[in-house]
């Protein structure tokens, strides 16, 4: 099932909101998408840290079938398999996130690198039932390059369990590329001013990219 909107249980900021220092960045999931498979494979679900919940998506090895991930190296996924229905990526793993916690979900979004027309992903959180808790689209144009997309959050309601699922829309066999998943929260922080809940987590962002593409 698609998701094309967005329920607001957590409050959500799209993008870098302020580049604050934070007490001490916790990273929950980090994922290059170098370890899943050695070839590119397609219509894939042999992930580590995700499966694949509904539709399909092709695992990409750097320079597979002219496609290049994030440094050009490694691997990559592409959003749209090869059946016409471009796929859900669901982790493995639940995640706590307690009342007042900040951080951020990310991954490096780049365009279809093959033409046509602008290709859309959703990222998010869904409750363990998989029902939708929030998230974001993020569009790119077939050259667009990579370049971040996802959001900080503030949990200013009760405690959640949850998971992170990125999402591709469309049904052409030629989706947006994703790679560099990096999924923070902040839990030393204490709860602030309404006018302050949403804080990014620019810094850790940065530096996780900035070591990414030195490796």
């Amino acid at each position: 099932m698609k998701i094309r909107h967005q329920v607001s249980a957590i409050i959500v900021g799209v993008g870098l909101l302020l580049s604050v220092a934070q007490a001490g960045a916790v990273v929950l999931l980090s994922d290059h998408f170098d370890a899943d498979s050695a070839t590119t494979q397609l219509n894939f679900n042999g992930f580590i840290h995700w499966t694949v919940d509904s539709g399909t998506v092709d695992y990409i090895r750097e320079g597979g079938f002219g496609l290049h991930c994030v440094g050009l190296v490694g691997g990559c996924v592409d959003s749209d398999g090869s059946t016409n229905d471009a796929g859900r990526l669901v982790s493995r793993d639940v995640f706590t996130l307690p009342t007042g916690v900040t951080g951020s979900i990310f991954v490096e979004a780049s365009g279809n690198q093959r033409g046509g027309a602008p290709d859309t992903l959703n990222i998010g959180f869904l409750r363990t039932d998989l029902s939708l808790v929030t998230a974001i689209s993020c569009v790119r144009n077939p050259a667009d390059p990579y370049s971040p997309c996802g959001f900080s959050f503030s949990n200013a309601g009760a405690p959640l369990s949850v998971r992170a699922f990125i999402e591709g829309l469309g049904g052409d066999n030629v989706g947006i590329l994703f790679d560099d998943f990096l999924l923070t929260t902040d839990i030393a922080q204490a709860p602030g001013p309404a006018t302050l809940v949403l804080l990014g987590v620019g810094l850790a962002w940065l530096g996780f990219r900035h070591r990414r593409r030195l490796s």
